[in-house]
């Protein structure tokens, strides 16, 4: 699982906005989109 859906799916919300990712997610515009991109390719979020 990736480290950003362990993150939102541990917490039980099943629902985030960029806005959460960006508080949540440390780092870079561009590593945020990674692991949004990696999320979304493996098919764990939509």
């Amino acid at each position: 699982m990736n480290k950003l859906t362990e993150q939102f799916f541990s917490a039980d919300i099943n629902v985030f906005t960029p806005a959460d990712v960006i508080t949540v997610v440390d780092g870079s515009n561009f590593s945020r989109h990674g692991l949004i991109k990696r999320a979304i390719s493996s098919g764990e979020i939509l």
